[in-house]
């Protein structure tokens, strides 16, 4: 089924290259798979597109956290947080926050 919704969201990514959205649908459908490579490079392309896309960075970030890359999961993170206090975005602020801090626990332990 997973495969399926991959293929129609390729070919629909194939006909609008420029969709962010669907970029990012197709992201989060290989992070599902555990496909994260993959799903990095896609959220990668997203922001490389457009630094402005808030939600990339939380989903970025985890999917470096999977990888095993905890000082680019900061990075993305950090970025996250500088975006989402210059957007006012007080939630998504607090979500990239607290991913921060678990990361920064992480490798205190």
């Amino acid at each position: 089924m997973q495969k399926n919704r991959v293929n129609e969201l390729a070919q629909m990514l194939d006909e609008n290259p420029g969709d962010l959205f669907l970029r990012y649908a197709l992201a989060m459908e290989f992070t599902s798979m555990g496909n994260f490579e993959k799903a990095r490079r896609y959220y990668e392309d997203i922001l490389n597109a457009d630094e402005a896309y808030l939600a990339a960075y939380y989903q970025l970030g985890k999917v470096c956290e999977l990888l095993g890359d905890l000082a680019g999961a900061k990075k993305v993170y950090t970025k996250g947080i500088l975006l989402a206090a210059a957007q006012g975005n007080q939630r998504t602020l607090h979500e990239l926050k607290a991913a921060y801090q678990m990361v920064v626990d992480e490798e205190a332990d």
